[in-house]
């Protein structure tokens, strides 16, 4: 890709160490309101993947999400969520060249994404209740849903699982803390990656994205709410994206955003994860997103509505972009099957890595520094 990418972002409003404070609060409640339904569903599911590998004679790696990795190494790829950008951008997603560049999709869009005759080549879900279930209620004839691919999280609802006709792939999803038995228990058990989530779909995207060889990875529809223009805001397009308890964020130039408590603290375990660890995502979502380490393309105004440029850049650089020899070898070498891979090398190759210590997170935590700004903002530059 072209220097239009940068390593830096203009602004953004949210201290790290508020978000991580209440985050924590969000995460040791959700942990005990759900953690029996998700033992409950985690091994349900585990039972009845036994089951079918048993009577086809597959092997349980054969389900593993990382069966996705020779359709989507070495290869740019679009992760798309719900916010305001997508919604924004739809008909621009349709012109990227799919022969060079992949497109993951959080399971919300799904259906304005087929309405639009845009097939994803993998669907991503997490949550495990019933509101996941219209997602998939999908205008394609038959053969073609069973042509659609999804990662699913361990924790889902086996009956909703049912509603989803496609090739399924799963993963399992980490729970904070991460010695709590039952993700102990259930990788014991099933080979599948152990990902951190954030809490949400789309960070789960990414990381699968991530463990499968994509880069770089470019997100849209990652707002985490909606801005506001003057007395008027975007909320007509996040078709009721916030909640009733809405809260008004300002940006270092005085823009003015719109969240919620949830959102908020999605967007903050999002931004944590692409701090903390070198994914190679750029991001082309307006909101709250950014943050050191948080690429951006031409416009870098991320604040602000200019997602809409930021996809036609995007559009441009695929367009002449060529995937690298190395690059094309190492694909075909996996899709052929004649490349093996130790547990060591796809670690190595593809689990992503810490880019910071604790300590130097921390650092980033201090009171008075706002991500995205001075002297942070610098140093995403060496």
């Amino acid at each position: 890709m072209s220097d239009d990418i940068t390593d830096t972002v203009t602004e953004a409003p949210v201290k790290l160490k508020l978000g991580d404070e209440f985050n924590k609060k969000v995460t040791k409640d959700t942990l005990k309101k759900k953690l029996p339904t998700w033992t409950k569903y985690t091994f349900a599911n585990a039972k009845k993947i036994m089951q079918k590998c048993e009577r086809k004679g597959t092997s349980l790696r054969s389900m593993s999400v990382e069966m996705m990795r020779p359709i989507l190494v070495a290869k740019p790829c679009l992760v798309i969520g719900w916010g305001n950008s997508f919604h924004e951008t739809l008909d621009l997603i349709k012109e990227l060249p799919r022969d060079k560049i992949n497109i993951v999709s959080c399971d919300r869009p799904l259906r304005k994404l087929i309405e639009n005759g845009i097939v994803p080549d993998l669907i991503v879900n997490l949550d495990s209740g019933p509101q996941i279930r219209p997602f998939y209620k999908v205008g394609l004839p038959e053969r073609d849903i069973l042509k659609l691919k999804i990662a699913l999280a361990i924790t889902t609802d086996p009956k909703e699982v049912m509603w989803f006709h496609g090739q399924k792939y799963w993963y399992i999803p980490a729970i904070t803390p991460w010695d709590n038995e039952l993700t102990k228990e259930t990788s014991a058990i099933l080979p599948y990656p152990v990902l951190p989530t954030a809490g949400n779909v789309g960070t789960t995207a990414v990381m699968i994205s991530k463990i499968c060889g994509a880069g770089p990875i470019f997100l849209i529809g990652f707002d985490f709410g909606r801005e506001v223009f003057g007395e008027h805001d975007s909320k007509a397009t996040t078709e009721n994206l916030c909640t009733s308890k809405d809260m008004e964020i300002t940006f270092p130039s005085g823009r003015k955003f719109i969240s919620d408590p949830v959102l908020h603290a999605y967007a903050h375990a999002f931004r944590r994860l692409l701090i903390y660890y070198d994914l190679n995502v750029v991001n082309l979502s307006g909101g709250l997103l950014h943050g050191p380490y948080i690429k951006t393309m031409e416009p870098h105004d991320t604040a602000g509505g200019n997602s809409r440029l930021r996809m036609k850049t995007l559009i441009e650089e695929i367009k002449k972009w060529e995937m690298p020899e190395k690059n094309r070898k190492f694909r075909e070498g996996l899709l052929s099957g004649k490349l093996k891979l130790s547990n060591k090398d796809i670690y190595d190759i593809f689990f992503p890595k810490r880019r910071l210590s604790q300590e130097e997170y921390d650092n980033l935590n201090s009171e008075d520094r706002t991500i995205g700004m001075g002297v942070i903002a610098d140093a995403a530059k060496q």
